[in-house]
């Protein structure tokens, strides 16, 4: 008897086709375990969102994502907090949620995740209506996002936010803005904010070391200086240090965060470009089945 149905959902461009290089190995691992393989290779966006969308109604017993974050994002999207679990073959460029949970790619690893189908329940959150699983923010990383969204004409690499970072430090005029957290004014001059579930960002970064992903909370930084030189060494200081400490930085909890500016403040979920401020964000707690290694843990 097949245990089931594994959908794999496949973005043919991440990490320069990796995922599509290791597919054949991974449908040979699933099959050996005794799942049915149904393949969905992406073409453009919200591919991924309709796939997932779909399989949660068609019996698909777990979804096997080959991509980056962004495809996951759009999986957990279609998903809308169905319950089908969801096991990762990170191939794109930050792999933030992969980071977390130290997991690897391998064929040999994501069939032993599989395999032993250990699961764990994540929060998510709601951005504007749309779902996010690793974090929001507007003001710098917003612009940036922007900017490569803009720039984007095939998959991405470390580059393609690199030079754009680069220009949105000499550039960006850091317009100043409101939050709002569970009711209560927290700042009223902010020009950087990153609302996260996880305590990775991109390579090195950390900008909020102790966020985790089940505890029903949002992780907050804000800053509010417009100086470049200030907010460089704040970003030196999250690759170096575990928290980043500063007279413009402050780190808060919340559940409701909500973000308004009279200017044109863009912003990011889940590292894409998203739209300009206002922005709405509430933590959905337990609402994504994540499969992980039997000795991973949130970090």
């Amino acid at each position: 008897m097949p245990k089931g149905v594994a959908r794999l959902i496949v973005n043919p461009v991440s990490g320069g086709g990796r995922g599509k290089a290791l597919l054949p190995e991974v449908c040979r691992g699933l099959k050996r375990l005794g799942y049915e393989t149904d393949v969905v290779t992406t073409k453009k966006k919200g591919d991924a969102r309709e796939a997932a969308a779909n399989g949660s109604g068609d019996g698909v017993s777990v979804f096997v994502v080959c991509g980056g974050d962004g495809t996951i994002s759009e999986v957990v999207n279609g998903l809308n907090g169905h319950p089908t679990p969801i096991c990762i073959v990170p191939v794109g460029v930050a792999n933030c949620l992969a980071k977390e949970f130290n997991q690897s790619a391998e064929p040999d690893a994501v069939i032993r995740r599989i395999e032993s189908m250990q699961t764990k329940m994540l929060d998510s959150f709601t951005a504007n209506g749309r779902r996010g699983l690793l974090f929001a923010g507007a003001g710098l990383d917003g612009e940036v996002g922007r900017k490569v969204c803009e720039a984007r004409k095939g998959h991405l690499s470390v580059m393609s936010y690199v030079l754009p970072l680069l220009r949105t430090m000499i550039t960006y005029h850091f317009p100043r803005f409101r939050v709002d957290m569970d009711g209560e004014t927290v700042e009223e001059k902010a020009t950087f904010i990153e609302v996260s579930n996880v305590s990775t960002y991109g390579g090195p970064i950390r900008l909020v070391p102790g966020a985790q992903a089940d505890d029903g909370m949002l992780d907050v930084l804000i800053m509010n200086t417009w100086r470049r030189t200030r907010i460089v060494g704040y970003l030196v200081q999250s690759c170096l240090a575990k928290e980043i400490r500063g007279r413009n930085v402050r780190l808060l909890r919340g559940r409701e965060i909500t973000l308004t500016s009279e200017g044109r403040v863009p912003y990011q979920v889940d590292g894409d470009f998203a739209g300009y401020l206002p922005l709405h964000v509430r933590v959905l707690p337990e609402s994504v089945c994540l499969v992980v290694d039997p000795t991973d843990s949130i970090r």
